[in-house]
């Protein structure tokens, strides 16, 4: 929704912002990085053309971009403490209920081999295998805004295998390969853990076909909508033994289309979408519901045929496992399944507010060496324009890998008007994937190097 932005409400969400980067302050240990870590932010929220050191250091009033990347590269502060301090703002500012908990996986296209969990794996952003890295993301939908919670990045088996690949890159020896829905796991159990209010999680097949993740909240009794593939194997609906056996989600289409009885509803954060639904009570093989719930799994037609794959035309379908309550309307189910989108716009906000979605390194801040010099021609994350090679590799990564991935590689982004007539939108994170180069899969907070 539109608003008539007026100068007062410009300096209210400046005056907002230095209270808010001012109450950080106590994350770095001396006066000077404070400062810097202001200008940042509010570099990275400016409507410059271009982001990177010089532009950001010439809008502080400074002659060179040093300060920057000395803060980036040099300074002490704790960018573990940072993030606990966004996911704080974010609970305290956004915290409701029935919150939504969205767990998807992004990824960054890479040329090289040296990034931390790099290889040809899927990449969903261009639908094929590419060179790319994964991260796995969480974001917080409530009523008043979305945010990105929490991050993990992945490490594909052919790194984690490989332990003096992952000794040269920064990546100490007690991170072992965990699968993507695990790495969800572990987030959505530091969200309960830290009394994140939210009653629903949902996610896409990736994660709704992983067996362990459902068994997992099932334990924790709660709610959630899973897009899932067709071949997931259910059993139901009961008591009809003259139509085909059901053995796999896809498998209740059939029934679908006999009882024909579809509820046209609207979902979707990018303007409202309508498309058909219909339901089925359902059992999973092999695992139980929690105490009180049921499982349902919802089917959602497109409301025109469309032409697919293959040239044939034919309605488009989709597949949700819910688990609720037995007492809740499927109607609640449905406008989750719609709230999942809501980590897209997370994805599309950090890239348009903060330039940051260029999928390259971040040298154009830390100013890492250059085949030239001269000031920096590229975005915030480096990527080299036709004017301006790449960045030249670094001699001895292993010298500034762990220690720029214990620096600010971590800076929050906020998207927020006045009090009562606002959306917020921010991320308590880059949305580049970060390395792992300290002892958990969390407090890493840098851009890894091409």
């Amino acid at each position: 929704m539109l608003m008539d932005v007026r100068v007062e409400h410009v300096e209210r969400w400046a005056e907002e912002l230095a209270a808010l980067t001012g109450g950080l302050g106590h994350l770095c240990a001396r006066p000077e990085p404070r400062e810097v870590f202001a200008e940042l932010i509010e570099g990275l929220l400016s409507d410059l053309g271009r982001k990177n050191g010089w532009t950001m250091a010439g809008r502080a009033g400074h002659a060179t971009p040093h300060r920057i990347q000395k803060f980036l590269g040099e300074a002490s502060w704790s960018a573990d403490g940072l993030l606990a301090e966004v996911q704080a703002y974010a609970a305290r500012e956004l915290g409701y209920p029935s919150a939504t908990l969205v767990l998807d996986d992004t990824q960054v296209i890479k040329k090289g081999d040296k990034s931390v969990g790099v290889g040809h794996q899927h990449c969903g952003t261009t639908g094929d295998v590419r060179n790319c890295q994964v991260m796995v993301m969480l974001t917080y939908a409530a009523a008043s805004g979305h945010t990105f919670y929490d991050r993990r990045l992945y490490l594909p088996q052919s790194w984690a295998g490989d332990r003096e690949r992952c000794r040269a890159a920064g990546v100490p020896d007690e991170v072992a390969f965990a699968t993507k829905p695990q790495l969800g796991i572990a987030m959505v159990q530091g969200a309960v853990a830290g009394g994140l209010p939210f009653s629903w999680v949902a996610a896409d097949a990736d994660y709704g076909k992983d067996p362990a993740l459902r068994s997992w909240l099932h334990g924790q009794r709660i709610r959630y909508v899973l897009a899932v593939p067709l071949t997931l194997p259910v059993q139901g609906p009961p008591g009809k033994p003259c139509l085909p056996k059901v053995a796999a989600a896809g498998d209740l289409l059939h029934y679908a289309t006999v009882r024909e009885q579809w509820e046209r509803r609207s979902q979707g954060s990018k303007g409202q979408r309508a498309y058909d639904w219909t339901w089925f009570e359902v059992t999973l093989p092999g695992q139980i519901p929690a105490d009180g719930f049921a499982h349902q799994l919802l089917i959602r037609r497109s409301t025109e045929k469309k032409q697919l794959a293959g040239g044939r035309d034919d309605f488009e379908y989709a597949y949700f496992l819910v688990h609720a309550p037995a007492t809740d309307p499927v109607t609640e189910a449905i406008v989750r399944a719609g709230v999942r989108w809501k980590i897209e716009e997370n994805n599309e906000l950090a890239k348009q507010i903060t330039g940051l979605g260029t999928p390259t390194t971040s040298s154009s801040i830390t100013g890492e060496p250059r085949t030239r010099p001269g000031p920096p021609s590229a975005t915030t994350t480096g990527a080299a324009t036709p004017s301006q090679p790449p960045s030249a590799p670094d001699d001895n990564p292993s010298r500034t890998d762990h220690k720029r991935c214990e620096r600010a590689r971590c800076f929050p982004t906020f998207n927020s008007g006045p009090k009562g007539n606002r959306t917020k939108s921010f991320s308590p994170a880059p949305r580049r994937p970060p390395c792992l180069c300290a002892p958990s899969l969390l407090p890493a907070h840098c851009f890894p190097r091409r």
